[in-house]
């Protein structure tokens, strides 16, 4: 055969696996099966079902007979290459794969599949292709995700394509001269009508996939940056495979191919003669989620020793083509995210310094200025440049302006979901892969789902960014002096609190109020039973994904976790670098605040106290609503309106105040957890123990009752030293904007459907009237229904060789 496709599915016949993902690669076995097409599963004798085990054992039988093996003797383990035979339904309408499939070839292995992130062991689209390669057998291979396809037009182009391997004077025959072992091409992402998300995505990878992959093959330091590169298979596959497969390192596999091929000599070229299909996220949440998963595969990278071992080998112009191709813009979205806090941070410390702005203004420097350019305008201009090189100029920019809008929102929260995720990997130093889903551009999200996805990354540090510009403004109120506006750092983090709601699709009264009672549920519940009641191990008791889950729950489970994590990996001298860390910025808070402070720290003291004193009574009488909500009125808005109500400067003084009193309460929760800890030496594997013996038994009864006592202990500080309550103000203020936000695009939808016309398509809104609603898309409401619904969710739909999991391969 001149090319041959190979459809490499592990999970195929196993008894875990979904039956109906089994009968639908039949079923593309069975329409393609005058073509070479073959089924790459990986068998297990223990987990794969009886007629896979018969089928894999009876071949196994045929083709080592040489060996004379008994059927004791069959493989256990194996890599199974099978065709399509016929198609014939079992009784009872299950799947037959016997008599469906033909074993063609099998590769016994002594050590079964391994993966997953426990253990380091293997990635399953890694270890996926390493399966498909073993039985690829031609000179050139592309591997495939299940969202991408071509054309017949563009794939008649292949073979010209794949001739640019070899030097232009060289004779096809010659198979010792290579200009390059790696080629890629241009992408067509065909997602880009699938509404502003799609487009906006679209917009972003075909920049990376043309301007940036052409200047990185000028630069001779374009990488690998995933499919559909074609590979020279005979090189690949004795000189390191396609991609690496640790879990923990090589999250984002598919870029240390060009590191293999650039460590050992070889070129990585680019071709603007061929595009490839590919599709995109359109949902906006799954759209962030894919940013935050590459941007933590980029630390794996950083960690690495194929970028340890490049760097040592360039010299220096090449070492910084070689940054800008690989960790330079994740680095950099990090630390511009950094600046934007630190910008902040140091105007309120030279408030507190008395230094007013036109002090700094005289001494000449930058941060007299507002800034002007943000990432989000700058990710901007190279779809500007390629459109006006494939289009003109006048074209290109008649495309480019209405699109700026959308593409300024969208991209100044991706630019924060990148440094989130690189910030998170780097201080807790992992990085797991996170399945988006791909939902369509029109399946709306709930807000529940973006406090789940957003809380931390955006939520909370737009909530601080706030904050302290009000202490900003308020100290030079107080102080009578003028203050910066920070139109761009404000509308930057107003950005990060309204964007999902913006962009979520079909918004209307129904779904607003089935989100708000959903979100409002999920906020104010709490557990029946404290978790000295709950059996253990505490954490599996604990709603946090499930339809059950609560705000109080949610963060419980995150501070055991933290506890208990970085305990069990840390040494106690960390620990108490911790402590020192929190008392020393206790003491700077207090060596920096103004003396016009410390009343209202006492106020907020007396205030806490009577807070102690409700939580205590909540503790005791089955955790009414009433109490929790009594304490965070004492605590939160009393204060407020008292000072209001007095003659000093209000809202500095009294956040101020209020910052002081946390860290005090921080830096007493350290301490007193620290102590108890070097105390009880709780065991977080303590399930794990052996009881064989009395002996084994006792300890692991001892571990147990420790790591119960601290989960108390745990519990017990955060209700108490307000860390529930300070999430708690947090959710109930997200509410009220997700709510104020929600409310315009209902009312812009209905007016003429604006919302759905801008964000999904503009044929949405010329036959509505204004205020009138159209009704939700359901299937299976007609034939037309129908064929739609079995459209949209065919097989690529169900999951066979995607979802990080399928590859293919061609040759």
């Amino acid at each position: 055969h001149v090319a041959q496709l190979i459809l490499a599915h592990q999970t195929f016949g196993r008894r875990k696996s979904n039956s109906a993902n089994d009968a639908a690669v039949l079923y593309l076995l069975e329409r393609f099966r005058d073509w070479p097409i073959f089924l790459v599963f990986d068998y297990d004798s223990r987990e794969s079902r009886e007629p896979v085990k018969r089928l894999v054992e009876g071949a196994a039988q045929s083709m080592f007979a040489g060996l004379r093996l008994r059927k004791q003797d069959a493989p256990r383990h194996a890599s199974v290459m099978a065709r399509y035979r016929c198609h014939k339904a079992a009784e009872g309408g299950g799947v037959a794969y016997q008599e469906a499939l033909e074993v063609v070839e099998i590769l016994p292995r002594y050590y079964p599949l391994l993966i997953g992130t426990k253990n380091f062991m293997t990635q399953g689209k890694a270890a996926n292709q390493l399966s498909a390669l073993r039985f690829a057998g031609g000179h050139y291979i592309q591997m495939m995700d299940a969202n991408m396809g071509a054309s017949f037009g563009e794939a008649c182009k292949v073979p010209l394509i794949l001739r640019q391997f070899q030097p232009s004077a060289a004779s096809p025959a010659d198979r010792k001269q290579v200009r390059c072992r790696i080629l890629g091409f241009r992408e067509f992402i065909f997602t880009e009508q699938h509404g502003a998300t799609g487009s906006i995505m679209a917009s972003a990878e075909w920049s990376f996939g043309t301007i940036c992959q052409r200047f990185l093959a000028g630069l001779d330091v374009r990488m690998h940056y995933g499919h559909p590169d074609f590979i020279d298979a005979f090189w690949a596959s004795n000189r390191g495979s396609l991609s690496k497969a640790s879990p923990a390192i090589n999250l984002s596999e598919d870029i240390f191919a060009g590191f293999n091929a650039r460590m050992r000599g070889e070129r990585s070229e680019h071709s603007d003669m061929l595009a490839w299909e590919k599709g995109r996220e359109s949902s906006f949440n799954a759209a962030s989620q894919f940013f935050v998963k590459v941007s933590k595969g980029n630390v794996g990278v950083m960690r690495s020793r194929d970028l340890k071992i490049l760097s040592e080998r360039l010299n220096v112009v090449d070492n910084m083509s070689f940054y800008f191709a690989s960790i330079a813009f994740y680095l950099n979205n990090w630390l511009i995210d950094l600046s934007i806090q630190i910008y902040i941070l140091v105007f309120v410390l030279l408030t507190l310094a008395s230094q007013s702005l036109e002090d700094v203004g005289e001494l000449g420097s930058m941060l007299a200025a507002e800034w002007v350019i943000s990432m989000g305008i700058i990710a901007m201009f190279p779809r500007f440049l390629e459109l006006t090189l494939e289009y003109g100029y006048l074209e290109g920019f008649i495309k480019f302006v209405p699109s700026i809008p959308g593409i300024m929102a969208a991209f100044t929260f991706i630019n924060k979901s990148i440094a989130a995720g690189v910030f998170e990997a780097m201080t807790t130093g992992e990085a797991k892969y996170i399945g988006t889903g791909r939902p369509n551009a029109n399946t709306h999200y709930s807000w529940r789902e973006c406090y789940f996805i957003h809380c931390q990354t955006h939520y909370y540090p737009a909530l601080e960014v706030f904050m302290w510009y009000i202490i900003y403004s308020s100290l030079n109120v107080q102080r009578d002096t003028a203050s910066l506006p920070m139109f761009f750092i404000l509308g930057t983090a107003a950005v990060w609190l309204v964007a999902p709601i913006i962009f979520c699709p079909q918004p209307t009264f129904s779904s607003l109020y089935k989100d708000l009672g959903e979100f409002w549920k999920f906020v104010v519940a709490t557990p029946k039973v404290s978790v000295q009641h709950m059996p253990n191990p505490v954490e599996k008791s604990l709603h946090t994904e499930d339809s059950q889950a609560t705000l109080y729950e949610m963060w419980l489970l995150k501070e055991l976790q933290q506890h208990k994590k970085t305990f069990h990996r840390m040494p106690p001298l960390v620990h108490a670098g911790t402590l020192f860390w929190n008392i020393l910025i206790l003491f700077m808070l207090v060596g920096l605040v103004p003396a016009s402070v410390f009343p209202f720290v006492w106020y907020l003291f007396v205030a806490f106290c009577f807070h102690w004193v409700c939580m205590e009574c909540w503790r005791q009488s089955h955790r009414p609503e009433l109490l929790v909500f009594a304490a965070f009125a004492v605590t939160f808005i009393l204060p407020i309106v008292v000072s209001a109500m007095s003659t000093e400067s209000m809202s500095a003084n009294l956040f101020l105040a209020f910052m002081v009193l946390v860290q005090g309460l921080e830096a007493a929760k350290c301490f007193v957890l620290l102590v108890v800890r070097l105390w009880l030496t709780p065991d977080a594997n303590w399930t794990q123990m052996n009881n064989e013996t009395r002996a084994d038994f006792e300890k692991r009864e001892k571990a147990k009752w420790s790591n119960k006592l601290y989960d108390v202990l745990v519990e017990f500080f955060y209700v108490n030293c307000l860390t529930y309550e300070l999430h708690l103000c947090r959710a109930l203020i997200i509410t009220f904007i997700n709510l104020t936000v929600q409310v315009v695009m209902v009312l812009l939808d209905a007016a003429c459907g604006l919302h759905s016309c801008i964000l999904l398509n503009s044929n949405l809104g010329s036959s509505l009237g204004c205020f009138s609603f159209r009704r939700a898309y359901r299937p299976g409401g007609g034939s037309n229904s129908e064929r739609a619904g079995i459209g949209c969710g065919g097989v690529g739909g169900n999951g066979v060789g995607g979802g990080g999991g399928g590859s293919n391969s061609e040759r």
